[in-house]
């Protein structure tokens, strides 16, 4: 009877042994993964941030070459503005003096000499 008592305890004994190291083995497991996951974690946060960067930086280069588009389209807007003034100087000039070349100082020429002055006017008033 005191035999039967003693293999109980020890198959008890054993049996909570085995327990004990079963869940130790799932807890190290168990934390593996909590590293592992975190490491993964931080990985795709890093990534994350480099795409956002990237993002902010091809979100200015966009701007820079929009500004520089729109100061282009500005620019020939100008030109062909001046073009059209410069034919329209010529043919004044020209009609204006019976179908003879335009005289040296076209209207165009003193038209923009007043908008020069009154350009550098501007320019000091704002200075």
């Amino acid at each position: 009877h005191g035999q039967h008592a003693a293999e109980l305890a020890l198959q008890q004994d054993q049996l909570v042994t085995q327990h004990n190291k079963r869940t130790e083995q799932l807890m190290a497991k168990h934390q593996k993964a909590l590293v592992k996951e975190k490491k993964q974690r931080e990985k795709l946060s890093e990534q994350i941030h480099e795409w956002e960067d990237k993002y902010a930086k091809l979100e200015q280069e966009y701007d820079v070459k929009i500004m520089e588009y729109e100061a282009l389209q500005q620019n020939y807007e100008q030109q062909k503005i001046e073009q059209l003034k410069k034919y329209r100087d010529m043919a004044q000039g020209y009609s204006a003096h019976g179908g003879m070349a335009a005289s040296p100082v076209s209207p165009g020429m003193v038209a923009a000499s007043h908008d020069t002055d009154r350009l550098r006017r501007a320019v000091a008033k704002a200075n």
